[in-house]
């Protein structure tokens, strides 16, 4: 189970994603190599996973949250047909894994109903689903974030890990067809190195800085840290009946207008989803990804 030094490292990525791994240690009082060390091996693990995205508000999108109750020996190839849909961006399976809560995008116009309703099969495997629009997030930074983790950070720590950074102050930049390299290798590791980015695109570091600059300061692009509640020593009970598998997430990795980079085939756009049908699908424990 992480330590104390690993929550602090957790807290210091939800503080500033992209921080360097010198200033994380600085603020958390350990030496550079421990803190990358820690890191790599909760990486590793599964339990904690860093992201770019480029905000839906930006391209006229809004979120919603579903919950989507299933019988417990479909779950795991139903979750994985909904990371395959581009309007997908996060999975995670939860009530002993009996039920997955996703979220996925539409055009302000849409019914997030709609979206849902016309892909998802009818079959048995979905007991029960309910839909609600995001209307706000609350708080900014770690104020966001829920503490139940531990590895409290003071603000002295808090202001040396954002020093040189501002809140977003806008407008959203326009996502053009040059970003997308750059937002697939966000969208796999949001704490790719400017090298690496580089090798990526094609750019020099330098309009890699450039471009990265010009879309977090604007608002278009931010960064997520996702956690598996588990290892943290946050068990989510299973429901009556539901047996006793364990809670995982999965992400795609198309969070972003023109992302192609996936871990797994996409089905296009233009073509009918192929969801499992009954006698297709086989019991599946959900994994980190």
């Amino acid at each position: 189970m992480p330590d104390a030094l690993d929550r602090q490292i957790i807290r210091a990525l939800q503080c500033s994603a992209r921080a360097p791994f010198a200033r994380i240690a600085e603020a958390v009082g350990a030496s550079e190599q421990t803190v990358a060390r820690r890191y790599q091996a909760l990486v590793r693990s599964g339990v904690v996973r860093v992201h770019g995205r480029v905000v839906p508000a930006s391209y006229g999108q809004v979120e919603w949250v579903a919950r989507i109750a299933c019988r417990p020996d479909r779950v795991g190839a139903l979750a994985e047909a909904l990371v395959r849909r581009p309007e997908v961006s996060f999975a995670r399976l939860a009530s002993g894994g009996s039920e997955i809560i996703c979220l996925l995008r539409s055009s302000a116009g849409d019914s997030g109903d709609t979206v849902l309703l016309k892909e998802l099969p009818r079959t048995s495997a979905v007991l029960n689903l309910h839909i609600d629009m995001i209307l706000h997030d609350f708080g900014t930074g770690l104020s966001a974030e829920w503490n139940g983790y531990g590895g409290r950070l003071t603000a002295e720590q808090q202001a040396l890990l954002t020093a040189g950074t501002a809140p977003p102050s806008g407008p959203y930049r326009e996502i053009t067809d040059e970003d997308r390299p750059l937002l697939a290798a966000l969208a796999e590791d949001g704490r790719a190195t400017h090298a690496r980015l580089a090798a990526e695109t094609g750019w020099s570091k330098g309009r890699v800085l450039r471009r990265l600059a010009a879309l977090e300061e604007s608002g278009t692009l931010a960064y997520d840290v996702d956690l598996l509640s588990e290892p943290l020593g946050h068990h989510l009970p299973p429901r009556s009946g539901s047996g006793s598998r364990r809670t995982g997430w999965r992400r795609s990795a198309r969070r972003s207008p023109g992302t192609t980079r996936s871990p797994s085939p996409v089905p296009s756009a233009d073509r009918t989803t192929s969801w499992p049908s009954p006698s297709a699908v086989t019991p599946t424990t959900s994994t980190a990804s």
